[in-house]
């Protein structure tokens, strides 16, 4: 309408005097309360109501802004979408909590979407005062102290030390090395030898020689290659020796500190040995009483005298507070022997049993449940008590049952706890020895039967059936396993390992055909000629033979596949591709025999090629299937693939 035209024109003029009166003043405000804009900023823009709207575009439409200036703003509306600047040379992104890592650290992160590092090829490098102190290239090469690294990780200035990407040490200080293909193998004694110019190899070591043997006082010794050591002189106290050329005969010896040890004097008969005011022992006469009767105790009442004291039954002796010993009188039924202001006494309170309900306070070693004499301690229960378990003195075992040395016994399980409830599983239970400390290592389990004897009441002798060592092999028939399962067989076969499956068909495993006849059921190893036989009619006359059908593995790949020790017949289906079969290296699989055929009609080749480099297929590094039923037997002869046929 004309009368909006109108006032869209007033508010024009007017804009543009109050915009020509802020210019003016070198400085620009926008608001819509008239505020003077602040004299920092050549633009004001304030509002409590509405924000300011600055230029949005596209990712393509920012970068075809044609010679951008420098500080120059937009708002990116696709890709990433935010506020971006041209810094003179390439547009950022303005940094955010949402966009960047924290100095203190981020959280609800997308380790697939986000990390720390760049997009393109350029280095990312980590410094540390504005120094360069690790870079990572865009090969993925890790250098610290370095910018160039050359290998996988590589440290010092010109990469001194190395590691390539198959993870081999192949520099160290500068010197390149070269490692030895394999280890030299189980109880084998071989040294690491560098040849000086970093190439390692497996090296039995040199017997050595002795040149001459050096001694110090009091030893001495001639020299040479054969020395005689000789003692002159003695052993000091200090080096665990007496310090002393001769002792007294029939002396008794005694120390005297860092000095050589002494000896007393011979005694004589019936003196007795007592020390001085010094302390040194030294044999005195001592004087018995003129008589005494049956049953006395005889004590030193004096010096060199000796008293008696008559027995009483069933007492219990003890001494006063001048050490005169004297007897206490039977205790009655049940009492218990407590001290009374200093003096033993019989009591009648049970202050030091063990209560039903666990007591508190004891000491290890010195309260314990058990006997204090040589007899058996046994635990019963039951309201008709039945014996347990029993602690044997005479031996120290402990026997898990009843019976023990009587015409009828009973055996009974040891075992963890059982469980209850549903689906709960039951305890586990450890048996160990005894642990030791250093190079001491633990003890070893024992498992210990005994055979039937002879006739007669003769207890039979218990031997060692079964042993675990402390390095956890196990040995049957043999006390030193150096397998995790070692067994002696014996002699005869009488011993040996049966497995049998039961009741069809039988799985022999003997060192002897002395009790077994052979049939077409059997897995027979001929322990004679080291032959074994599956199913055959009679001996087997290869080192393997086979009495029926023989299967191997078989399975299809319509991909890219490595061969591994559980392959051996490799069907190839290449109708939507051609792909590569790469075989393991050849220096592990001595033997190994594969077969590899393609089995679909389309165009696409089966190419079967080496892991190493130095491995090869008939000379080649590859072998390529190229029609559909071509198949190739290849062998490992732990140097290189032999074929040994070809369709």
């Amino acid at each position: 309408m004309k009368v909006n035209r109108y006032i869209d024109t007033l508010a024009v003029i007017i804009a543009l005097v109050v915009l020509s009166t802020i210019t003016h003043a070198q400085n620009v405000g926008i608001n819509a309360t008239g505020a003077t804009p602040n004299s920092s900023a050549m633009l004001d823009v304030s509002s409590t109501t509405k924000g300011m709207l600055i230029p949005r575009m596209t990712h393509t439409q920012m970068y075809a802004i044609s010679s951008p200036a420098t500080g120059l703003m937009v708002f990116q509306t696709d890709n990433t979408p935010g506020f971006y600047y041209y810094d003179g040379s390439e547009w950022q992104a303005t940094l955010s909590a949402t966009n960047s890592w924290a100095m203190g650290g981020n959280s609800e992160i997308n380790p697939a979407l986000n990390f720390m590092g760049t997009t393109d090829s350029t280095d990312i490098v980590i410094k540390t005062n504005d120094f360069s102190r690790m870079i990572i290239n865009a090969h993925g090469y890790v250098g610290v102290g370095t910018a160039s690294p050359s290998s996988l990780f590589s440290a010092g200035t010109a990469s001194q030390f190395q590691v390539n990407p198959s993870g081999d040490l192949v520099s160290i200080k500068g010197v390149t090395y070269s490692w030895p293909s394999s280890n030299p193998g189980t109880g084998i004694t071989k040294i690491l030898q560098n040849d000086g110019s970093g190439n390692l190899s497996w090296a039995t070591p040199a017997a050595g020689t002795v040149t001459g043997v050096s001694a110090s006082a009091p030893f001495t010794s001639s020299g040479g290659t054969t020395p005689t050591i000789s003692l002159t002189g003695t052993i000091g106290v200090a080096n665990g020796g007496t310090g002393a050329t001769t002792l007294t005969s029939n002396g008794i010896i005694y120390g005297n500190g860092t000095s050589a040890i002494s000896a007393t004097a011979a005694g004589s008969q019936n003196q007795l040995l007592s020390a001085n005011s010094s302390g040194i022992p030294t044999w005195t006469t001592a004087t018995y009483p003129s008589t005494t009767t049956t049953n006395q105790i005889l004590y030193s009442s004096a010096t060199n005298t000796v008293a008696g004291i008559t027995t009483a039954n069933n007492g219990i002796l003890i001494t006063n507070g001048s050490g005169v010993p004297s007897w206490l009188a039977a205790g009655t039924n049940n009492y218990v022997l407590t001290m009374s202001s200093g003096v033993p006494t019989w009591a009648a309170s049970p202050s030091n049993f063990w209560t039903l309900t666990g007591n508190s306070g004891t000491t290890a070693g010195t309260n314990f449940i058990g006997t204090t004499d040589a007899t058996d301690f046994v635990i019963k229960t039951g309201s008709t008590p039945t014996e347990r378990l029993r602690f044997v003195n005479s031996s120290g075992n402990i026997v898990i049952g009843s019976g023990e040395g009587t015409g009828t016994v009973s055996g009974n399980t040891l075992r963890g706890p059982n469980s209850s409830g549903t689906n709960i599983a039951g305890s586990n239970l450890t048996i160990t020895s005894g642990d030791g400390t250093g190079t001491g290592g633990s003890g070893y389990i024992s498992f210990q039967t005994a055979a039937v004897g002879t006739t007669g009441t003769t207890a039979n002798t218990m031997a060692e059936a079964m042993r675990i060592i402390n390095s956890g092999n196990v040995g049957i028939g043999t006390s030193t396993p150096g397998n995790k399962l070692e067994i002696n067989s014996g002699t005869g076969g009488v011993s040996g390992l049966r497995l049998k499956q039961m009741p069809s068909g039988a799985i022999l495993f003997m060192s002897s055909t002395a009790d077994v006849t052979q049939n077409n059921n059997n897995l027979f190893f001929d322990a004679t000629n080291y032959r074994l036989g599956v199913a055959c009619a009679g001996s087997a006359s290869s080192t393997i033979q086979d009495g029926g059908s023989l299967g191997v593995a078989i399975v299809t790949k319509t991909a890219g596949y490595t061969a591994s020790g559980s392959d051996h017949t490799i069907l190839c289906n290449t109708a939507t591709a051609g792909f590569t079969i790469t075989l393991p290296v050849v220096t592990g699989c001595t033997g190994r025999i594969y077969v590899i055929k393609k089995v679909s009609s389309d165009a696409n080749a089966v190419t079967v090629q080496i892991n190493s480099g130095a491995d090869r297929i008939d000379g080649a590094t590859t072998y390529t299937l190229s029609s559909q039923y071509n198949s190739v037997m290849i062998q490992s002869d732990g140097v290189a693939w032999d074929i040994l046929a070809t369709h």
